[in-house]
């Protein structure tokens, strides 16, 4: 068996680290964050954005409230969901395959437009139902 490379090993590293500050950002976050606090500069100004309770909403997955986080924003667990995935998959190629994973043939502009319209349609949706978590 081969010794992986420093290159690799270093990347590895960089890899779980990414990961590992995320993980403990949310803890610390989770622990301090006062619900009162509104720091978003949408709300601030008076306005509902189409993420507006997303950040409430991966709040509450981090309190273990799926319920509430579904009625903050029901895209919180989608969102929470894509970026563990993401962020596996991209440590999966780079250490099978030897490269970081680099969107081709226009695929990050889809997944940004799928997303842009999922999240307006729904912003849309909830706005002409009062029900956007103001």
């Amino acid at each position: 068996m081969t010794e992986p490379s420093p290159r690799k090993a270093l990347d590895l590293s960089l890899w779980l680290g990414v990961g590992g500050a995320a993980v403990a950002g949310l803890v610390v976050w989770s622990a301090s964050s006062n619900a009162a606090e509104v720091w978003c500069l949408m709300r601030r100004a008076g306005m509902p954005c189409p993420g507006c309770g997303l950040t409430r909403g991966l709040r509450a997955l981090l309190d273990g409230e799926l319920g509430l986080a579904m009625s903050l924003h029901p895209l919180a667990p989608v969102v929470a969901l894509e970026a563990c995935v993401l962020w596996l998959a991209a440590g999966w190629q780079r250490w099978r395959r030897g490269a970081w994973p680099a969107p081709t043939g226009g695929q990050l502009e889809r997944f940004l437009a799928v997303h842009a319209v999922t999240f307006v349609a729904l912003w849309l949706g909830r706005t002409a139902t009062g029900t956007v978590p103001w």
